[in-house]
Protein backbone atom coordinates (compact mmCIF):
# COMPACT_ATOMS: atom_id res chain seq x y z
CA UNK A 1 0.00 0.00 0.00
CA UNK A 2 1.47 3.35 -1.07
CA UNK A 3 1.56 6.26 1.40
CA UNK A 4 -0.54 9.25 0.33
CA UNK A 5 0.31 12.83 -0.63
CA UNK A 6 3.79 14.32 -0.59
CA UNK A 7 5.41 11.32 1.16
CA UNK A 8 4.32 9.07 -1.71
CA UNK A 9 6.08 11.26 -4.29
CA UNK A 10 9.23 11.60 -2.17
CA UNK A 11 9.54 7.85 -1.54
CA UNK A 12 8.09 6.25 -4.68
CA UNK A 13 10.03 3.62 -6.64
CA UNK A 14 7.20 3.00 -9.15
CA UNK A 15 8.34 3.51 -12.76
CA UNK A 16 5.23 5.50 -13.74
CA UNK A 17 5.55 7.82 -10.73
CA UNK A 18 9.23 8.40 -11.45
CA UNK A 19 8.42 9.03 -15.11
CA UNK A 20 5.91 11.70 -14.02
CA UNK A 21 8.49 13.24 -11.65
CA UNK A 22 11.03 13.44 -14.48
CA UNK A 23 8.35 15.07 -16.63
CA UNK A 24 7.47 17.70 -14.00
CA UNK A 25 11.15 18.44 -13.38
CA UNK A 26 11.76 18.73 -17.14
CA UNK A 27 8.87 21.17 -17.61
CA UNK A 28 10.05 23.38 -14.71
CA UNK A 29 13.56 23.45 -16.20
CA UNK A 30 12.09 24.18 -19.63
CA UNK A 31 10.28 27.20 -18.16
CA UNK A 32 13.53 28.57 -16.69
CA UNK A 33 15.45 27.95 -19.93
CA UNK A 34 12.61 29.59 -21.88
CA UNK A 35 12.58 32.63 -19.59
CA UNK A 36 16.34 33.05 -20.06
CA UNK A 37 16.06 32.97 -23.84
CA UNK A 38 13.10 35.40 -23.89
CA UNK A 39 15.21 37.92 -21.93
CA UNK A 40 18.13 37.37 -24.31
CA UNK A 41 15.90 37.81 -27.37
CA UNK A 42 14.41 40.97 -25.87
CA UNK A 43 17.93 42.32 -25.40
CA UNK A 44 18.76 41.49 -29.06
CA UNK A 45 15.49 42.87 -30.51
CA UNK A 46 17.02 46.27 -31.27
CA UNK A 47 20.57 47.59 -31.08
CA UNK A 48 19.56 50.27 -28.58
CA UNK A 49 17.77 47.84 -26.23
CA UNK A 50 19.32 47.62 -22.76
CA UNK A 51 17.40 45.06 -20.73
CA UNK A 52 20.37 43.04 -19.48
CA UNK A 53 23.91 43.99 -18.49
CA UNK A 54 26.68 42.25 -20.42
CA UNK A 55 27.31 40.06 -17.37
CA UNK A 56 23.67 39.01 -17.06
CA UNK A 57 23.42 38.35 -20.79
CA UNK A 58 26.38 35.96 -20.60
CA UNK A 59 24.92 34.35 -17.48
CA UNK A 60 21.53 33.76 -19.15
CA UNK A 61 23.27 32.42 -22.26
CA UNK A 62 25.20 29.89 -20.14
CA UNK A 63 22.21 28.95 -17.99
CA UNK A 64 19.91 28.56 -21.00
CA UNK A 65 22.26 26.17 -22.81
CA UNK A 66 23.09 24.03 -19.78
CA UNK A 67 19.44 23.94 -18.66
CA UNK A 68 18.04 22.88 -22.02
CA UNK A 69 20.60 20.10 -22.47
CA UNK A 70 21.08 18.65 -19.00
CA UNK A 71 17.97 19.67 -17.06
CA UNK A 72 15.33 19.52 -19.79
CA UNK A 73 16.47 17.45 -22.78
CA UNK A 74 17.92 14.39 -21.08
CA UNK A 75 15.37 14.24 -18.17
CA UNK A 76 12.30 14.67 -20.40
CA UNK A 77 13.45 11.65 -22.43
CA UNK A 78 13.94 9.71 -19.18
CA UNK A 79 10.32 10.64 -18.39
CA UNK A 80 9.06 8.90 -21.54
CA UNK A 81 11.47 6.00 -21.06
CA UNK A 82 10.55 5.36 -17.44
CA UNK A 83 6.82 5.59 -18.04
CA UNK A 84 6.56 3.55 -21.23
CA UNK A 85 9.41 1.05 -21.53
CA UNK A 86 8.25 -1.38 -18.80
CA UNK A 87 4.75 -1.23 -20.38
CA UNK A 88 6.10 -1.78 -23.91
CA UNK A 89 8.28 -4.78 -23.01
CA UNK A 90 5.84 -6.40 -20.58
CA UNK A 91 7.95 -5.83 -17.46
CA UNK A 92 6.58 -5.27 -13.93
CA UNK A 93 8.91 -2.33 -13.37
CA UNK A 94 12.47 -1.23 -14.09
CA UNK A 95 15.26 -3.67 -13.19
CA UNK A 96 16.46 -1.47 -10.28
CA UNK A 97 13.54 0.57 -8.93
CA UNK A 98 15.48 2.24 -6.11
CA UNK A 99 18.39 3.18 -8.39
CA UNK A 100 15.68 4.65 -10.62
CA UNK A 101 14.52 6.84 -7.73
CA UNK A 102 18.01 8.04 -6.74
CA UNK A 103 18.83 8.79 -10.40
CA UNK A 104 15.88 11.18 -10.38
CA UNK A 105 16.55 12.70 -6.95
CA UNK A 106 20.09 13.68 -7.94
CA UNK A 107 18.62 16.10 -10.50
CA UNK A 108 16.93 18.75 -8.27
CA UNK A 109 20.11 19.38 -6.20
CA UNK A 110 22.07 19.40 -9.48
CA UNK A 111 19.71 22.05 -10.85
CA UNK A 112 20.00 24.17 -7.70
CA UNK A 113 23.81 24.07 -7.95
CA UNK A 114 23.74 24.95 -11.68
CA UNK A 115 21.38 27.87 -11.06
CA UNK A 116 22.97 28.66 -7.69
CA UNK A 117 25.00 31.64 -8.88
CA UNK A 118 21.81 33.53 -9.74
CA UNK A 119 20.25 33.03 -6.30
CA UNK A 120 23.39 33.40 -4.18
CA UNK A 121 24.78 36.55 -5.81
CA UNK A 122 22.71 38.98 -3.66
CA UNK A 123 23.91 37.29 -0.44
CA UNK A 124 27.52 36.26 -1.13
CA UNK A 125 30.21 38.21 -2.94
CA UNK A 126 32.17 36.29 -5.57
CA UNK A 127 29.34 33.84 -6.34
CA UNK A 128 28.15 35.50 -9.52
CA UNK A 129 26.38 33.25 -12.03
CA UNK A 130 28.61 31.38 -14.49
CA UNK A 131 29.46 33.25 -17.70
CA UNK A 132 31.29 30.58 -19.66
CA UNK A 133 28.60 29.61 -22.22
CA UNK A 134 27.43 25.99 -22.09
CA UNK A 135 30.67 24.73 -23.71
CA UNK A 136 32.76 26.04 -20.77
CA UNK A 137 35.74 26.61 -23.10
CA UNK A 138 39.12 27.11 -21.46
CA UNK A 139 40.88 29.47 -20.77
CA UNK A 140 37.62 31.43 -20.32
CA UNK A 141 36.39 28.98 -17.67
CA UNK A 142 39.75 28.74 -15.88
CA UNK A 143 39.90 32.08 -14.02
CA UNK A 144 40.34 31.38 -10.31
CA UNK A 145 39.35 33.54 -7.34
CA UNK A 146 36.52 36.06 -7.58
CA UNK A 147 37.38 37.51 -11.00
CA UNK A 148 34.78 37.93 -13.76
CA UNK A 149 35.09 34.32 -14.95
CA UNK A 150 36.30 32.89 -11.69
CA UNK A 151 33.23 33.32 -9.53
CA UNK A 152 32.26 30.37 -7.34
CA UNK A 153 29.15 30.23 -9.56
CA UNK A 154 31.26 28.36 -12.13
CA UNK A 155 32.41 25.84 -9.50
CA UNK A 156 28.82 25.34 -8.36
CA UNK A 157 27.76 24.80 -11.98
CA UNK A 158 30.50 22.22 -12.54
CA UNK A 159 29.47 20.31 -9.40
CA UNK A 160 25.80 20.46 -10.42
CA UNK A 161 26.68 19.18 -13.90
CA UNK A 162 28.57 16.33 -12.29
CA UNK A 163 25.43 15.30 -10.38
CA UNK A 164 23.31 15.36 -13.52
CA UNK A 165 25.93 13.19 -15.25
CA UNK A 166 25.87 10.63 -12.43
CA UNK A 167 22.06 10.68 -12.62
CA UNK A 168 22.03 10.07 -16.39
CA UNK A 169 24.60 7.26 -16.09
CA UNK A 170 22.61 5.47 -13.37
CA UNK A 171 19.46 5.83 -15.46
CA UNK A 172 21.25 4.44 -18.53
CA UNK A 173 22.51 1.35 -16.66
CA UNK A 174 18.95 0.80 -15.44
CA UNK A 175 17.44 1.03 -18.95
CA UNK A 176 20.04 -1.37 -20.38
CA UNK A 177 19.51 -3.89 -17.57
CA UNK A 178 15.71 -3.56 -17.88
CA UNK A 179 15.57 -4.11 -21.64
CA UNK A 180 18.04 -7.03 -21.44
CA UNK A 181 16.60 -8.89 -18.44
CA UNK A 182 13.00 -7.82 -17.74
CA UNK A 183 11.33 -8.45 -21.11
CA UNK A 184 8.11 -10.49 -21.09
CA UNK A 185 8.06 -14.10 -22.33
CA UNK A 186 6.73 -13.10 -25.75
CA UNK A 187 9.14 -10.18 -26.30
CA UNK A 188 12.25 -11.25 -28.22
CA UNK A 189 14.98 -9.09 -29.76
CA UNK A 190 13.24 -9.61 -33.11
CA UNK A 191 9.94 -8.05 -31.98
CA UNK A 192 11.26 -5.49 -29.47
CA UNK A 193 9.48 -2.19 -30.16
CA UNK A 194 11.34 0.65 -31.89
CA UNK A 195 11.21 3.07 -28.93
CA UNK A 196 12.94 0.51 -26.69
CA UNK A 197 15.63 0.06 -29.35
CA UNK A 198 16.29 3.81 -29.47
CA UNK A 199 16.34 4.08 -25.65
CA UNK A 200 18.74 1.13 -25.47
CA UNK A 201 21.10 2.77 -27.98
CA UNK A 202 20.76 6.12 -26.18
CA UNK A 203 21.63 4.47 -22.86
CA UNK A 204 24.74 2.94 -24.43
CA UNK A 205 25.80 6.39 -25.62
CA UNK A 206 25.22 7.86 -22.15
CA UNK A 207 27.27 5.06 -20.60
CA UNK A 208 30.29 5.83 -22.78
CA UNK A 209 30.10 9.64 -22.91
CA UNK A 210 28.84 11.04 -19.59
CA UNK A 211 31.61 9.49 -17.43
CA UNK A 212 34.13 11.15 -19.73
CA UNK A 213 32.41 14.51 -19.27
CA UNK A 214 32.55 13.89 -15.50
CA UNK A 215 36.31 13.31 -15.69
CA UNK A 216 36.81 16.49 -17.73
CA UNK A 217 34.71 18.48 -15.24
CA UNK A 218 36.85 17.21 -12.35
CA UNK A 219 40.01 18.20 -14.23
CA UNK A 220 38.53 21.67 -14.77
CA UNK A 221 37.60 21.95 -11.07
CA UNK A 222 41.17 20.90 -10.13
CA UNK A 223 42.61 23.49 -12.53
CA UNK A 224 40.37 26.19 -11.09
CA UNK A 225 40.88 25.42 -7.39
CA UNK A 226 44.13 23.47 -6.94
CA UNK A 227 46.47 24.91 -9.55
CA UNK A 228 46.77 21.83 -11.76
CA UNK A 229 47.59 22.50 -15.41
CA UNK A 230 45.35 20.12 -17.38
CA UNK A 231 44.01 22.88 -19.62
CA UNK A 232 46.58 25.64 -19.06
CA UNK A 233 48.74 26.78 -21.99
CA UNK A 234 51.83 25.20 -20.36
CA UNK A 235 49.92 21.98 -19.63
CA UNK A 236 47.48 20.15 -21.90
CA UNK A 237 46.35 23.39 -23.54
CA UNK A 238 42.89 24.70 -24.26
CA UNK A 239 42.40 22.27 -27.17
CA UNK A 240 42.50 19.35 -24.73
CA UNK A 241 39.31 20.67 -23.13
CA UNK A 242 37.64 20.92 -26.53
CA UNK A 243 38.56 17.32 -27.42
CA UNK A 244 37.30 15.93 -24.10
CA UNK A 245 34.20 18.12 -24.07
CA UNK A 246 33.12 17.34 -27.64
CA UNK A 247 33.86 13.64 -27.24
CA UNK A 248 30.91 13.88 -24.87
CA UNK A 249 29.14 16.76 -26.61
CA UNK A 250 28.62 15.15 -29.97
CA UNK A 251 27.20 11.82 -28.75
CA UNK A 252 24.95 14.03 -26.56
CA UNK A 253 23.10 15.34 -29.63
CA UNK A 254 22.28 11.74 -30.57
CA UNK A 255 21.38 11.00 -26.95
CA UNK A 256 18.82 13.79 -27.36
CA UNK A 257 17.52 12.83 -30.82
CA UNK A 258 17.39 9.01 -30.85
CA UNK A 259 14.46 8.52 -28.39
CA UNK A 260 12.33 11.18 -30.18
CA UNK A 261 13.13 9.33 -33.43
CA UNK A 262 11.82 6.20 -31.70
CA UNK A 263 8.62 8.02 -30.72
CA UNK A 264 8.18 9.35 -34.28
CA UNK A 265 8.69 5.78 -35.55
CA UNK A 266 5.85 4.65 -33.26
CA UNK A 267 3.45 7.52 -33.98
CA UNK A 268 3.71 7.81 -37.80
CA UNK A 269 2.60 4.18 -38.44
CA UNK A 270 -0.30 4.57 -35.97
CA UNK A 271 -1.77 7.53 -37.87
CA UNK A 272 -0.90 6.19 -41.34
CA UNK A 273 -2.82 2.94 -40.85
CA UNK A 274 0.32 0.96 -41.72
CA UNK A 275 3.23 -0.87 -40.13
CA UNK A 276 6.57 0.94 -39.91
CA UNK A 277 8.24 0.45 -43.30
CA UNK A 278 11.65 -1.27 -43.08
CA UNK A 279 11.55 -1.85 -39.32
CA UNK A 280 14.86 -3.75 -39.35
CA UNK A 281 16.60 -0.95 -41.21
CA UNK A 282 15.32 1.62 -38.72
CA UNK A 283 16.84 -0.52 -35.94
CA UNK A 284 20.15 -1.03 -37.78
CA UNK A 285 20.40 2.67 -38.62
CA UNK A 286 19.81 3.49 -34.94
CA UNK A 287 22.67 1.22 -33.91
CA UNK A 288 24.86 2.63 -36.71
CA UNK A 289 24.26 6.18 -35.46
CA UNK A 290 25.20 4.98 -31.97
CA UNK A 291 28.56 3.64 -33.17
CA UNK A 292 29.39 6.45 -35.62
CA UNK A 293 28.47 9.20 -33.13
CA UNK A 294 31.78 8.69 -31.32
CA UNK A 295 33.82 9.33 -34.47
CA UNK A 296 32.66 12.83 -35.39
CA UNK A 297 33.41 15.04 -32.38
CA UNK A 298 36.19 17.14 -33.92
CA UNK A 299 33.88 18.57 -36.59
CA UNK A 300 33.10 21.07 -33.80
CA UNK A 301 36.76 22.08 -34.02
CA UNK A 302 37.35 22.56 -37.77
CA UNK A 303 38.43 26.18 -37.23
CA UNK A 304 40.98 25.45 -34.48
CA UNK A 305 43.94 24.76 -36.78
CA UNK A 306 43.78 20.97 -36.46
CA UNK A 307 45.95 18.76 -38.70
CA UNK A 308 44.20 18.56 -42.13
CA UNK A 309 44.55 14.75 -42.16
CA UNK A 310 42.56 14.58 -38.93
CA UNK A 311 40.04 17.03 -40.36
CA UNK A 312 39.59 14.78 -43.38
CA UNK A 313 38.84 11.70 -41.27
CA UNK A 314 36.32 13.58 -39.13
CA UNK A 315 34.76 14.97 -42.29
CA UNK A 316 34.39 11.45 -43.71
CA UNK A 317 32.62 10.11 -40.61
CA UNK A 318 30.45 13.25 -40.38
CA UNK A 319 29.29 12.63 -43.95
CA UNK A 320 28.86 8.90 -43.30
CA UNK A 321 26.57 9.48 -40.30
CA UNK A 322 24.16 11.30 -42.63
CA UNK A 323 23.38 7.93 -44.25
CA UNK A 324 21.62 6.15 -41.33
CA UNK A 325 19.71 9.37 -40.62
CA UNK A 326 18.55 9.46 -44.24
CA UNK A 327 17.54 5.77 -44.01
CA UNK A 328 15.19 6.67 -41.17
CA UNK A 329 13.79 9.65 -43.08
CA UNK A 330 13.01 7.57 -46.17
CA UNK A 331 11.39 4.89 -43.99
CA UNK A 332 9.14 7.49 -42.32
CA UNK A 333 8.11 8.95 -45.69
CA UNK A 334 7.52 5.49 -47.15
CA UNK A 335 5.43 4.53 -44.11
CA UNK A 336 3.12 7.47 -44.87
CA UNK A 337 3.13 6.81 -48.64
CA UNK A 338 -0.30 5.50 -49.78
CA UNK A 339 -1.36 5.26 -46.13
CA UNK A 340 -4.68 6.47 -44.73
CA UNK A 341 -3.27 9.54 -43.00
CA UNK A 342 -5.11 10.94 -40.00
CA UNK A 343 -3.77 14.45 -39.47
CA UNK A 344 -4.14 14.50 -35.68
CA UNK A 345 -1.97 16.77 -33.52
CA UNK A 346 0.71 14.10 -32.84
CA UNK A 347 0.84 13.22 -36.55
CA UNK A 348 1.20 16.88 -37.57
CA UNK A 349 4.05 17.29 -35.08
CA UNK A 350 5.76 14.19 -36.51
CA UNK A 351 5.40 15.40 -40.10
CA UNK A 352 6.83 18.75 -38.97
CA UNK A 353 9.70 16.87 -37.33
CA UNK A 354 10.50 14.96 -40.54
CA UNK A 355 10.36 18.16 -42.66
CA UNK A 356 12.56 20.05 -40.21
CA UNK A 357 14.96 17.13 -39.98
CA UNK A 358 15.35 17.06 -43.79
CA UNK A 359 16.20 20.78 -43.89
CA UNK A 360 18.69 20.44 -41.02
CA UNK A 361 20.11 17.21 -42.44
CA UNK A 362 20.77 18.61 -45.91
CA UNK A 363 22.54 21.69 -44.52
CA UNK A 364 24.50 19.31 -42.25
CA UNK A 365 26.03 17.58 -45.26
CA UNK A 366 27.49 20.88 -46.46
CA UNK A 367 28.56 22.00 -43.00
CA UNK A 368 30.44 18.73 -42.44
CA UNK A 369 32.59 19.42 -45.51
CA UNK A 370 35.89 20.99 -44.46
CA UNK A 371 36.47 23.09 -47.63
Amino acid sequence: EKPAGVIRWLTTVDHKDIGILYGIFGVISFAWGGLAVILMRTELATAAQDVLSATMYNAFLTSHGITMLFLFGTPILAAFGNYFIPLLIGADDMAFPRINAIAFWLLPPGALLIWGGFFLEPFLSGVGPAETSWTMYTPLSLGAGAGAMGGAGVDLMLLGLHLTGVSATMGAINFIATIFTERGEDVSWANLDIFSWTMLTQSGLILFSFPLLGSALIMLLLDRNFGTLFFAAEGGGSLLWQHLFWFFGHPEVYILVLPPMGLVSLIIPKFSGRKLFGFKFVVYSTLAIGVLSFGVWAHHMFSTGMDPRLQASFMAVSLAIAVPSAVKTFNWITTMWNGRLRLTTPMLFCIGFVSNFIIGGITGVFLATVP
